[in-house]
């Protein structure tokens, strides 16, 4: 379940607005105020057509335009929704802008503005120290994070480096060049699993891959066609053989994780193994 952090929130009672009451102690790094004014700015930005957001899909059961939301005070706005499931996920992966900063910033080319480069001002634990092209991110601790959220980090310093080599990043994490190596190739975890100093968190992922049939090409528009294609397909040996054991085969696009997985829906895909064919159950592939 989602947890309050910059702020909490009230539905109404039919699903139709949602009503975010926003802390009154976040302040951006430079000192400004983080209020309801920046979380409505940001929405008019990804709901505007000329900035481009990559994920405008996320906002479609959500009223867009100046009718849309309503500003009730400086820590108070209210947003209009069709119901729908998971209303709340967009708001996870969205981050706040300053609108103080970047209001007077076109949409048309607010993307390529140096803010998300060069100069990004924030308003969480750490505080942007500087940035070099392609090699790192520096960050130090902010000591005026409020002590509701956690308060200063332990941490004085986080460095992000840019390692897009990932024998390399391998390498750098067990000579301790690097804390922290997320995704590695399932090749790399015994080498891993191996070094005493180091160790590998298995986890199950929300990604997964698939092959779509082209159905608009003459054989695979028959979904008989595509039924067999997929059912002659081996997919456990594919997930083996790539996942090296850190996968499953999924059989949908919903992961077990999720509230609307429904376990007692798993099909069975009938896959070859050995001389004959055998019944695996489908899964979820990390």
């Amino acid at each position: 379940m989602p947890q309050p952090y910059l702020a909490d929130w009230y539905v109404s009672d039919d699903n139709t607005e949602i009503t975010f009451h926003i802390r009154q102690n976040v302040f951006w790094h430079e000192g400004e105020q983080t209020d309801a004014h920046d979380v409505a700015f940001t929405y008019r930005l990804l709901t505007d057509p000329a900035v481009g957001y990559a994920n405008s899909a996320y906002w479609e059961h959500y009223e867009q335009g100046e009718d849309g939301l309503e500003i009730i005070d400086d820590f108070t706005i209210k947003i209009g929704m069709r119901p729908h499931a998971d209303f709340l996920d967009v708001w996870r992966v969205v981050p706040i802008l300053p609108e103080h900063l970047l209001g007077e910033v076109s949409p048309e080319t607010i993307a390529g503005h140096p803010y998300g480069s060069e100069c990004p001002v924030g308003n969480g634990p750490f505080v942007f120290s500087s940035h070099a092209t392609q090699d790192r991110w520096v960050f130090n601790a902010n000591p005026a994070f409020p002590e509701g959220l956690g308060g200063r980090p332990f941490l004085d310093r986080y460095v992000y480096r840019i390692i897009p080599d990932q024998t390399t990043l391998q390498t750098e994490l067990l000579v301790q060049n690097v804390d922290v190596y997320i995704s590695l190739l399932p090749s790399q975890a015994q080498r891993i699993i191996d070094d005493p100093g180091v160790d590998l968190v298995d986890y199950q992922g929300r990604g997964y891959v698939f092959v779509a049939w082209n159905s608009r090409r003459p054989l695979p528009a028959d979904s008989r066609v595509r039924r067999a294609l997929t059912l002659g397909t081996n997919r456990l040996e594919i997930v083996e053989a790539i996942q090296q054991g850190y996968g499953t085969i999924a059989n949908s696009g919903v992961p077990p994780t999720h509230w609307a997985y429904d376990s007692g829906a798993i099909g069975v895909a009938h896959v070859r193994s050995g001389g004959g064919w055998d019944a695996a159950r489908a899964g979820w592939m990390d």
